[in-house]
């Protein structure tokens, strides 16, 4: 089959579903009211923009989507830099309320979308943000008006000229297409995403962006791939299958693994592994699980790290809490650290399905000990 891409209709089906895939469920991990600001998509602020997402997605978008797709959904803005998320945040509520009005009487829209169009013509819509935001009261008014429109109006040009579409600033496009640059032709890289030579392979066939519905212990799952390449035998059966997933960090690449911990990716190797054991067959072998690994702040060292078996297994299963022993050299110390309980997809999942039956209103341990919890100096005890 070559090169297979999944199309757009897909994708967006994928994150229309409501099945639950690993970053739901990683958010259980900080309690009931983190899992469902993440489900909800609950924001502090009208709009919230994550840059590093931003970078993270464009990467993706062009080395794993189909051909074009980042032109067609990404507006590049003439900015240098886009405003401080707070002015962002407001440009965009106002720019939302017009499109709302859009809805109600078509014949706004030559109005709205003029390029004439500026913020000073909305200085009512301006104060409903403000206050929706709760933004800096001590400003005078006229203060406002005069801040917004002189670092916000450009970005408000940007949000109508774009309808819809992403909006990247020059300092955002030029990193996107540096990172993709360096995956594309470092030696350590460049071969995941050569697409003129995989299409070229008869005895393998490499998926760009897979998604993958299961059902595991009665709940609805999915997972999106980046890239899934699959070797098979002479006679088109499955020999191996070898999943990988591109990241982006700040920072050196090779302090990759402090990312791991604190975003918690062995859980999404973990879950992804199972979701290929669903899609391809249990007698399948499955690859540990890899990760491609670019720096937003020192563009041209990517590296691969693959998963260790004890890795995954924490990924799925999690670590018990654990205290570290003493030095030798200093034999009257009882512990000198304490490694934190760790909970796998496993224990996330049982939450999950206790919460699907007992009802969202708050945490587990809270509601099973009727708000009556024994501490000890590591914090709450289990019982």
């Amino acid at each position: 089959m070559g090169v297979i891409i999944s199309t757009k209709e897909q994708i967006d089906a994928y994150f229309k579903s409501e099945d639950l895939g690993q970053s739901s469920l990683k958010s259980l991990e900080n309690g009931v009211e983190s899992f469902l600001s993440n489900r909800n998509e609950v924001k502090t602020s009208f709009y919230q923009e994550k840059g590093h997402f931003i970078i993270g997605s464009g990467v993706d978008t062009i080395l794993t989507g189909q051909q074009g797709q980042y032109e067609s959904e990404t507006y590049v803005s003439e900015l240098d830099k886009k405003p401080s998320d707070a002015i962002m945040s407001m440009v965009a509520h106002v720019y939302s309320m017009l499109i709302e009005h859009l809805e109600e009487d078509e014949s706004l829209e030559s109005f709205v979308l003029d390029n004439g169009n500026s913020l000073a013509d909305y200085q009512g819509l301006l104060d409903q943000a403000r206050a929706y935001q709760q933004y800096n009261s001590n400003l005078k008014v006229e203060t406002f008006y005069s801040k917004m429109i002189t670092e916000g109006d450009l970005y408000f040009q940007d949000l109508i000229a774009a309808h819809g579409k992403q909006v990247v600033d020059q300092t955002q496009d030029f990193l996107i297409k540096d990172i993709v640059m360096s995956l594309k032709t470092h030696s350590r890289t460049s071969r995941f995403f050569d697409r003129e030579t995989q299409q070229n392979l008869v005895d393998t066939d490499v998926y760009y962006q897979l998604p993958v519905y299961f059902v595991y212990k009665g709940v609805k799952c999915k997972a999106l791939m980046d890239l899934v390449i699959v070797v098979k035998n002479e006679d088109g059966s499955i020999k191996a299958v070898f999943p990988y997933d591109v990241k982006t960090m700040s920072g050196l690449t090779r302090f990759f693994p402090t990312s791991v911990k604190v975003r918690r990716y062995d859980i999404q190797a973990a879950w992804y592994t199972l979701a290929l054991q669903h899609f391809f067959g249990q007698d399948i072998v499955i690859s540990p699980f890899k990760f491609i690994v670019e720096s937003t702040t020192d563009v041209g060292s990517p590296l691969v790290f693959e998963c260790h078996e004890s890795l995954l297994n924490i990924g799925r299963h999690g670590r018990a809490a654990m205290e570290m022993m003493p030095p030798a050299e200093k034999p009257e110390l009882t512990s000198f650290m304490l490694q934190r309980p760790v909970k796998g997809y496993e224990d996330l999942l049982e939450d999950f399905i206790w919460y699907e039956a007992n009802g969202w209103e708050e945490d587990k341990t809270v509601k099973l000990n009727k708000g009556f919890l024994l501490l000890d100096w590591n914090g709450i005890k289990e019982t």
